[in-house]
């Protein structure tokens, strides 16, 4: 038996080599251990991050169901009703209401005749497919103003001017179609069609203004064509257009 270091046998020393070599080596793998052990905790806490943020992103807001009530101010500018304002309802995407008071300031329609008119009306629109696209009728009430001013007896010594006015008031119904636009942000634009059909009107009335005062017209020659014209237009069916309206939802 061989015998080493300290008295011990050679086989001795070596299996207590190979002791302290077995112990550095563990020890030598147990910070890999750790590390690989932090690894898998950083992976799976970074894993349930990712799939908490999958599970509920933030997702943009649900977008609004349109209210079954809407209110808001209108203004239109069209023919024969001029300019005009109100305010536009709408019930269930399926019903609009309007009410609109219109205004036509003098303007020359043919020299030298002067017309003027005011209106008051209401109407209802269907929108069939809930879109766009509507189909309605409006009646309202109308004061049709006309004025003509004219030289007698130009030339002599009696020439003076002479101003005729007429005026008519008349009651209409209007079924028309059209569309009207309605934005996320509230704002409408349309535009509709149709034609305003006199149902009623009042005998029109006519004066002459001349130099020396005011006179009925009732027989004077001047008034005829003033006063037929007035007629015209209450007693026979015209066109009707609005080519812009717009308007606010609240």
């Amino acid at each position: 038996m061989l015998y080493g270091i300290e008295g011990r046998s050679l086989e001795q020393f070596c299996a207590k080599c190979d002791a302290s070599k077995d112990s550095l080596t563990v020890s030598s793998e147990r910070p890999s251990r750790v590390c690989m052990k932090s690894g898998v905790v950083v992976a799976v806490a970074v894993l349930l991050m990712t799939r908490g943020a999958i599970a509920s992103p933030e997702s943009p807001e649900k977008k609004k169901e349109p209210s079954n009530f809407r209110i808001g101010p209108a203004i239109a500018m069209g023919a024969p009703s001029g300019f005009g304002g109100g305010l536009s309802v709408k019930l269930y995407r399926r019903i609009g209401l309007d009410a609109r008071a219109s205004y036509v300031p003098w303007m020359m329609l043919a020299n030298p005749v002067k017309l003027s008119r005011i209106s008051y009306e209401g109407g209802v629109r269907v929108y069939p497919a809930r879109d766009a696209f509507f189909l309605g009728v409006a009646g309202g009430y109308a004061q049709l103003h006309g004025a003509a001013v004219d030289t007698v007896g130009s030339g002599t010594s009696y020439a003076q001017q002479v101003t005729a006015r007429a005026g008519i008031d008349y009651a209409y119904v209007r079924p028309e179609l059209g569309w009207l636009w309605a934005f996320e942000n509230g704002m409408t634009l349309g535009i509709r069609g149709g034609a305003e059909i006199p149902v009623w009107h009042a005998q029109p009335k006519a004066t002459i203004t001349t130099q020396d005062g005011v006179m009925n017209a009732a027989g004077k020659p001047g008034a005829g064509g003033a006063t037929a014209a007035l007629s015209f237009v209450g007693t026979h069916a015209i066109p009707a257009v609005t080519l812009i309206e717009v308007g606010f939802l609240l």
